[in-house]
């Protein structure tokens, strides 16, 4: 519950932190996006193929909640810090980087209960987290490709 604790303080007061550099609709198609991925992922791995789950097995309400919190937050916070002007060797980094906090957070999320493995192992999750935010930096550009289109076509009606 400790982890619990500290993820929602600490996630919470980076968010509202840092400085926004995405748009609200970007920060909310992005999140719903990650919710769905997410909770769709977990779903099969965890309830169809029972590979690992979150508290208890089975549905459990709590984990729920915390899955759809964790999903927004880390989302935006890697969405909104991620470096577009950069260098791609810095991009890189910054993909590693998250991937590696990811994977921690995951041991630590072992070790207090919130995470629990039938069938899975650690070098899954340490193989698919690029991949994942890989997946999540896909989806905005898409949001920001589709924003800047519909914005076009606004403009022209408007003229």
């Amino acid at each position: 519950m400790l982890l619990i604790t500290v993820t929602v303080i600490v996630f919470v007061v980076l968010f509202i932190l840092m400085p926004k550099q995405l748009s609200s609709l970007e920060m909310y198609t992005t999140s719903l996006f990650a919710i769905c991925f997410g909770l769709s992922t977990d779903l099969f791995l965890d309830l169809k193929y029972h590979l690992y789950g979150y508290f208890y097995p089975g549905v459990d309400g709590p984990a729920y909640w915390f899955m759809v919190f964790v999903y927004v937050v880390v989302n935006l916070l890697f969405l909104n810090g991620y470096p577009l002007q950069q260098p791609v060797w810095k991009q890189a980094a910054y993909i590693g980087g998250w991937s590696v906090f990811s994977v921690l957070y995951e041991i630590a999320a072992l070790r207090t209960g919130l995470l629990y493995y039938h069938a899975w192992k650690l070098s899954y999750s340490a193989a698919l987290y690029p991949l994942l935010f890989l997946i999540l930096l896909i989806h905005f550009f898409l949001v920001r490709r589709l924003g800047t289109k519909a914005k076009c076509l606004s403009d022209r009606k408007s003229s």
